[in-house]
């Protein structure tokens, strides 16, 4: 029973996949939560502070 659910639920998510219009908005998500990750760790936000610095 339980392989089942599990596959029918990649069968719907492969559907979803294939349209582009689908994958916009979480294209646009994951830039997001991308770069508000990147701020956040200590290391990457010295590195682009150093960057912007030597400008």
């Amino acid at each position: 029973m339980p392989f089942d659910m599990i596959m029918s639920s990649f069968a719907t998510m492969n559907g979803v996949w294939n349209s582009p219009i689908a994958l916009l908005p979480v294209a646009a998500l994951a830039a997001y939560f991308g770069w508000r990750i990147v701020e956040f760790i200590p290391f990457t936000r010295r590195i682009i502070e150093r960057r912007e610095g030597g400008r």
